[in-house]
């Protein structure tokens, strides 16, 4: 991966990759946490793929999704970043956070999210990054 550790007050986040599947799929397997994304909880599988996919983005566009950990217990609290997207006309790249329910309304996703998409302009070359804000 291309992209060197970014820290927060109270996070570390690293390139989302395979080395992550447990974790997330975990994240990913929540029904609450995936209700508004894309489609729902998603199975191992899908999450392995997600992963995969994620690499390949830092490998051939030196950007893409990281991996959002606690900066004292290296436990996953979420993940978040930029992917290609190609459902929105003008938008190719989208913005996303997600975050553990665990952590909900604590202010995790706002914090990584700045450092993230702060990180996506010097890697992005692009006038606009797409998000939806799901309740």
């Amino acid at each position: 991966m291309s992209a060197s550790p970014r820290r927060t007050a109270r996070t570390i986040l690293i390139p989302l990759g395979t080395a992550d599947l447990d974790e997330v799929a975990g994240l990913y397997g929540d029904d609450r946490v995936m209700r508004y994304l894309d489609g729902g909880a998603r199975t191992r599988d899908q999450a392995k793929s997600t992963l995969e996919a994620a690499e390949r983005c830092w490998r051939a566009e030196g950007w893409g999704r990281w991996a959002i950990r606690d900066a004292d217990t290296g436990g996953l609290l979420g993940e978040g970043g930029l992917q290609h997207n190609f459902d929105i006309e003008g938008a190719p790249v989208a913005f996303s956070i997600i975050v553990s329910r665990r952590v909900w309304n604590q202010g995790y996703g706002t914090e990584a999210g700045h450092v993230i998409l702060d990180d996506a302009w010097d890697r992005y070359d692009a006038a606009a990054i797409h998000a939806v804000l799901h309740p």
